[in-house]
Parts: C-alpha cells; sequence; structure tokens
C-alpha cells in the first residue's frame, strides 16, 4: 500500500509539472537526493538537524530556480527535448536529434 502511495504522489508531480511547463521533466528524484545529502552532510558538519533541514531546503529551491530558468524555459516549445528536461534525459534526446 505504501508503495502504491508512493508512485502515485510521482505520478501526480509528473501530471502537475508536466501541466505547468509542457515540459515532462525527470528531475525531480534528482531534487529529493539532493536536498536529503544536503540535510546529512550539513547535519554532519555539526549543524543541528533543524538547521540542516532549512539549509537544505532553500538550496535546493535556489538549484529549482535556477534549472527553470536554465533548462525548462528555453526547452519550451522544442519539439525535440520536449519529453525530458533532466540531465540524462537530455542527453538522449540530444543525441536522438542528431540521427
Amino acid at each position: 500500500m505504501t508503495v502504491g502511495a508512493v508512485y502515485a504522489l510521482a505520478a501526480l508531480g509528473f501530471t502537475i509539472i508536466y501541466n505547468a511547463s509542457d515540459v515532462v521533466n525527470f528531475a525531480q528524484g534528482e531534487f529529493v537526493m539532493l536536498g536529503g545529502m544536503i540535510t546529512v552532510f550539513a547535519h554532519l558538519a555539526g549543524a543541528p538537524l533543524p538547521l540542516a533541514a532549512l539549509l537544505a531546503i532553500v538550496i535546493t529551491a535556489c538549484l529549482g530556480v535556477a534549472m527553470n530558468k536554465l533548462a525548462i524555459e528555453p526547452a519550451r516549445g522544442r519539439p525535440w527535448c520536449r519529453w525530458s528536461s533532466s540531465p540524462s534525459g537530455r542527453r538522449f534526446s540530444s543525441g536522438a536529434q542528431r540521427s
């Protein structure tokens, strides 16, 4: 039951992002992992856990805004990049475009 709920949340996230930006963004998991890693490393560096989590939220949000400005907005309206804006998807889609 829990795994199904996680899949439903992931599908809902993909749907919301696609409806808002017209670009399928597979970077959701990358940002979750980035936030988790920043939290762990900040906590191991001596920051209290609530401060480490807040720091991770701020840094991950800033990187998300940067990705939106640098990758998602330029991809709007381009059919060759419409299906993916994650780094691995971009690599595959740009290689497919050259063929």
